[in-house]
């Protein structure tokens, strides 16, 4: 990993080289900094602007699922009736422990 981030910023290097031959030598320090800050503000904003898009996609997704879901509900529950054990036959009541109201 650290190879490749060398390898990326040597290519910098160039173009670095280049920004200094068109900068006058009285302000090459001061261009140097601004350009930097720059470069770090940009890609601050497109590390920004990706976790803002993967969190808007990650929403729709799960906005998308939430409603497929809810569509899916009502068919859900009546394949399901009767197959499990705490289904009860209409009419029948729960049992309440005399000592203490919890049900049996």
């Amino acid at each position: 990993m650290a190879g490749a981030a060398s390898f990326g910023y040597s290519a910098c290097l160039g173009l670095q080289e280049r920004f200094l031959q068109a900068v006058p030598e009285h302000i090459r320090g001061h261009a140097l900094g601004l350009a930097g800050a720059g470069m770090m503000t940009a890609q601050a904003l497109a590390a920004a602007s990706a976790g803002v898009l993967a969190a808007g996609t990650v929403m729709a997704v799960a906005g998308a699922a939430s409603l497929v879901t809810t569509a899916l509900l009502p068919g859900l529950r009546t394949a399901g009736r009767g197959t499990r054990r705490h289904d009860r036959d209409a009419g029948d009541e729960p049992v309440r422990d005399r000592d203490n109201g919890r049900r049996g």
